[in-house]
C-alpha cells in the first residue's frame, strides 16, 4: 500500500503529496491547552493523520478528532480525498463529513458510491488481499490499527495500537499481529471462542449452584442427599395413593368426597356473608332517647307559637312517639331473628356435611397415611414439584459442568496445537527476532533484547508477546521498543510478505536525543537499501532542529512533506473542538 495524496475539495489545507522511503510532517511545538474542557488545536500534525485514517474509513463518532472540528472550520460538506496505490490499483477514496457513512472510492478510473462504510471495507479488503494466497485474515481496517499508530495510544506496548481510553481488550488485537507472523488465525479465534464459552459455562455452573446451594449456604453433597430424601418421601405418599386408587371404589369416593367438599364451600361462603350482616346490625348506632319531659318542654314551646293550630294533646304526642319507637325496634328484631335462623340452618347442614366427610374419609384410611384428600394430594403435588425442580438444576449443573470439562479438553487440545504450530514456525521466529536485535543493536548499541511466543494456559489471553530490550520500562525506552518492533515486522524476510510495507507513527517519538538520531539514521539507511517502503512520521521540529543546523542528520527537504507552525496551521486557524 502506498499513500500519494491527501487533500480536499474545497481546499480547506494544502494537499500533501507522499512518496516511497521517509515522510516526515514537521510541526511547530504548541501547548495543547483546554478551556472550558475543550482542547485548542495544535499546529496539526495530529489532526493531518486522523484526516488519512478518515479517508481510510475509520468509524465518525465523537472519538473521533475530525468530528469535534467546528463547522467554520470544517464545513460538513467538505470532500477530504486520498490518493493511494493498492498493488496495481489506483484508488482515490472520498468522504465527506456530512456523508461520512457514504464513502465513495474511485478505482482505476471507475467511480463507486457505498451505502455503508462496511460494504467499502469489504471492497477494500478483498482488493487488498486479491494476490495473497491466505485462509484466513483480518480485515483492512483491522490490518491498519498496527500500521497507523494513534499518538493517543501512548506507544505502551507493541500490541496497543489504539486510544487508550477506549481500553479495547488485548485478545481482540492479537489476529493481525499473528497475521503479519504467518500464524493460524481461524485456530487462535477457535482458541478464543473456546475460552469464552469456557468462561459463560462458569457464569451458567455458577448461577445454577448458587440456586442449588440456597445461595451457598449448603454444599453439592448435601444437596444430593437432600434429593434423594426427598425422592423417598415422594416414592411413599405416591405409593399410598395409588394403594387406595386400587381400591374399586375409591373413585366414587373420591368424587362424593369432592362434592362433599364443594357443598362446604358454598354453606361456609354463605356462613360468612350471614354473620357478617348480623355484625353489622349489632353495630348500628342506638337511637338517642327522648324523655317525656323533654316532650312535654318541646310540645309547649309549638303550643305557644301556634295556639289553637295544635289540637293534639300532650298524651297523644306521646303515644305516637311509642308507635315510632315499637316500630323501629320490631324491624330490627324481625331481621335479627330471620338472619340467626338462617344462620343455624346453616350451621346445621355444615355439621352433616362435615360429619359424612369424616365418614367417607374414614372408609379410604386404611393405612394411618393419608390424613385428609385434599392434604395428602398438595403435599405431594408440592414435594413432587420440589423434587422435580431440584433434580432438573442437578442435571443441569451436572451436563453443565461436564460440558465445562470438554471445553478445557477442547481448549488443551487447541492450545497444544498453537504450540506444536509455533515450534514448526521456529525458523520464522528465529528470524524474526534476529531482525529485532539488528535494529537493536543500529539503535541502541547492543543486542540486549529478546522476542518470545508464549502459550498462556490459564489466561483468557491464549497467547502473549513478549519483547524486551535494553533497559525496558520506562517512557521513552516502551517507545524505542515499539519502533523496533514495527520497523522488523515491516522490513524481516519472512513478514514483509503479508505487510502493507507502510507504516505511520504520529509522534512515537517522544525519546532521549541519542535515540531519535540514531532511528533516523537506521531509516535513512534503509532508504538506501530499499525502495519498496513508506513511512510517515510526525515530529516536533524542536527534536531535530539543532542536528539539521549542524548536518548531524542527512534528512533533505524532499522528506518534509509538510511543515505546520502557529503562522501556517494545518487547518489555516484556531479553534476549539466541541
Amino acid at each position: 500500500m502506498r499513500l500519494l495524496k491527501l487533500y480536499s475539495e474545497p481546499e480547506i489545507f494544502a494537499p500533501i503529496v507522499f512518496d516511497s522511503g521517509i515522510n516526515i510532517i514537521l510541526g511547530e511545538k504548541v501547548d495543547n491547552s483546554t478551556i472550558g474542557h475543550r482542547k485548542t488545536n495544535g499546529v496539526g500534525k495530529s489532526v493531518c493523520i486522523e484526516m488519512i485514517q478518515f479517508c481510510l474509513m475509520k468509524s465518525f463518532d465523537k472519538q473521533n478528532r475530525i468530528f469535534r472540528i467546528p463547522k467554520t472550520i470544517l464545513p460538513p460538506a467538505t470532500a477530504i480525498k486520498l490518493d493511494l496505490r493498492l498493488h496495481e490499483h489506483r484508488l482515490t477514496i472520498i468522504r465527506t463529513p456530512l456523508f461520512a457513512a457514504e464513502p465513495i472510492i474511485i478505482w482505476n478510473g471507475k467511480e463507486i458510491l457505498f451505502n455503508n462504510v462496511a460494504d467499502a471495507l469489504y471492497f477494500l479488503t478483498e482488493l487488498f488481499y486479491k494476490d495473497k494466497n491466505v485462509t484466513s485474515k483480518p480485515s483492512f481496517r483491522a490490518l491498519l490499527g498496527p500500521i497507523i499508530r494513534e499518538e493517543r495510544s501512548e506507544f505502551k506496548d507493541i500490541i496497543t495500537c489504539y486510544d487508550t481510553k477506549l481500553r479495547i481488550p488485548a485478545n481482540t488485537l492479537y489476529p493481525i499481529h499473528l497475521y503479519f507472523l504467518g500464524l493460524d488465525l481461524d485456530l487462535y479465534e477457535n482458541i478464543k471462542k473456546t475460552i469464552e464459552a469456557i468462561d459463560k459455562k462458569f457464569e451458567y455452573i455458577k448461577e445454577i449452584k448458587k440456586q442449588l446451594t440456597e445461595n451457598n449456604t449448603k454444599k453439592i453433597g448435601d444437596i444430593k442427599a437432600n434429593l434423594n430424601e426427598l425422592k423417598e418421601d415422594v416414592s411413599k405418599i405416591k405409593e399410598a395413593i395409588e394403594g387406595l386408587k386400587n381400591n374399586t371404589a375409591f373413585e366414587s369416593l373420591q368424587k362424593e368426597i369432592i362434592a362433599v367438599e364443594l357443598q362446604l364451600d358454598r354453606w361456609r361462603i354463605r356462613q360468612k356473608i350471614l354473620k357478617s350482616e348480623i355484625a353489622q346490625i349489632q353495630n348500628l348506632p342506638k337511637a338517642e332517647e327522648i324523655t317525656e319531659n323533654d316532650i312535654e318542654i318541646i310540645y309547649n314551646q309549638f303550643k305557644q307559637g301556634l295556639g289553637s293550630l295544635i289540637a293534639k294533646s300532650i298524651e297523644q304526642v306521646k303515644a305516637f312517639k311509642d308507635k315510632i319507637d315499637q316500630f323501629q325496634h320490631t324491624l330490627i328484631n324481625n331481621k335479627l331473628k330471620i338472619l340467626n335462623a338462617d344462620l343455624d340452618v346453616i350451621r346445621g347442614h355444615i355439621i352433616a356435611l362435615e360429619k359424612q366427610q369424616a365418614e367417607k374419609i374414614k372408609l379410604i384410611d386404611t393405612k394411618g397415611i393419608l390424613k385428609d384428600l385434599n392434604t395428602s394430594l398438595s403435599i405431594y403435588d408440592k414435594k413432587n414439584e420440589a423434587l422435580s425442580r431440584i433434580r432438573t438444576l442437578m442435571n443441569d449443573f451436572e451436563n453443565a459442568e461436564l460440558e465445562k470439562q470438554v471445553l478445557v479438553q477442547k481448549k488443551g487440545d487447541l492450545l497444544l496445537q498453537l504450540k506444536t504450530l509455533l515450534f514448526e514456525m521456529k525458523a520464522f521466529q528465529e528470524s524474526f527476532q534476529e531482525t529485532i536485535l539488528k535494529i537493536h543493536e543500529l539503535i541502541m548499541g547492543n543486542r540486549k533484547a529478546a522476542f518470545t511466543i508464549q502459550i498462556q494456559q490459564k489466561a483468557k489471553t491464549s497467547i502473549e508477546f513478549e519483547m524486551r530490550v535494553d533497559a525496558d520500562g520506562s517512557h521513552s525506552v516502551d517507545r524505542t521498543k515499539v519502533f523496533i518492533y514495527d520497523m522488523a515486522l515491516m522490513f524481516n524476510e519472512f513478514m514483509e510478505k503479508r505487510h502493507p510495507k507502510c507504516l505511520i507513527h504520529d509522534n512515537i517519538f517522544d525519546v532521549d536525543q541519542d535515540t531519535l538520531i540514531q532511528s533516523l539514521h537506521f531509516l535513512l539507511k534503509q532508504e538506501d537499501l530499499y525502495d519498496d517502503f513508506q513511512y510517515i512520521l510526525t515530529l516536533n521540529k524542536d527534536k531535530i532542529e539543532n542536528e539539521l543546523n549542524h548536518h548531524q542528520i542527512s534528512l533533505t527537504d524532499r522528506h518534509f512533506k509538510a511543515i505546520f507552525t502557529k503562522a501556517n496551521k494545518f487547518l489555516k486557524h484556531d479553534y476549539q473542538e466541541i
